[in-house]
């Protein structure tokens, strides 16, 4: 349930669905919503008790709450200076209500709290915060889920960071985190499903043409119908500009996930093939 946040529809209309897609066989139940970083008091005794009945009149179905915390400072406390304020024991507080709110959910073990956010340039493009974000957030009980390379639309595109920047961006942030605070993986959304930015080399492979730079190693993580092509791989020779997948598509090296089989980049592959116009005279 996401694409326009849910949590500003009424209980009762969230409960109805709930049911609704219960009742239709869905097994798992995923709620997207920024609204735990705009207005944690949402997440108030009332909506956790519609979410109490809904667990005790479906027991069997999951349910999972998708929250999305770009920057640490959208749920830690500060003090007058700016630092992030720490308890007695030397932890880092959170703000009280977004706090509270995580309580509520995180306490109980049928449901699950996770996070996933896009790295943003001048926002969280910055290894210590990101780093912080995720030890918070596991330590308060969630889970880390992705973190995502922004989408190839035009009005986002000065806000995106290139792919091989962001995942050493994610790379860095998870050194000095334990194993189980680092699940998150940098993701990118594929036509034919989520796929891991799973690995950048900085040197080349020997004897494989195109890779004198390094490559970069995408994974198809999801996929549709009975995930066919989940586990496949594609390697690319390094392009430290690229924003999306066209950034590679003249530096294709090996594609059994088929990323590049669709006519947008064949398009872009005849572009870069065709010898240059000649000058005006």
């Amino acid at each position: 349930m996401s694409g326009g946040d849910p949590m500003v529809l009424q209980n009762t209309k969230i409960a109805a669905w709930l049911a609704a897609l219960a009742e239709a066989g869905v097994e798992s139940i995923r709620i997207g919503t920024k609204e735990m970083a705009f207005y944690p008091q949402r997440f108030d005794e009332s909506f956790v008790a519609m979410l109490d009945n809904f667990h005790k009149a479906y027991p069997e179905v999951g349910l999972h709450i998708v929250v999305h915390f770009e920057h640490p400072d959208e749920f830690l406390a500060k003090d007058a200076g700016g630092e992030y304020l720490r308890n007695g024991q030397g932890f880092l507080q959170w703000v009280p209500a977004t706090g509270e709110a995580m309580r509520r959910l995180a306490g109980r073990g049928w449901l699950s709290v996770e996070n996933q956010s896009p790295i943003i340039k001048g926002i969280n493009d910055d290894p210590d915060a990101l780093r912080i974000l995720q030890r918070e957030f596991k330590r308060a009980g969630g889970e880390n889920h992705y973190f995502f390379c922004g989408r190839d639309i035009i009005a986002y595109r000065a806000f995106n960071v290139p792919i091989e920047r962001a995942w050493q961006i994610l790379n860095e942030s998870q050194k000095g985190l334990s194993g189980v605070e680092q699940h998150a993986r940098l993701s990118i959304t594929h036509y034919k499903g989520k796929t891991e930015v799973n690995a950048v080399t900085s040197k080349p492979i020997p004897g494989l043409k195109g890779s004198e730079n390094g490559v970069v190693l995408f994974k198809i993580l999801r996929s549709s119908g009975k995930a066919a092509d989940k586990g496949k791989v594609c390697i690319v020779g390094r392009n430290p500009e690229a924003l999306w997948f066209d950034g590679y598509a003249d530096r294709v090296l090996f594609d059994e996930a088929g990323l590049y089989d669709y006519d947008r980049v064949k398009s872009a592959r005849v572009t870069h093939a065709a010898p240059p116009a000649p000058a005006c005279r």
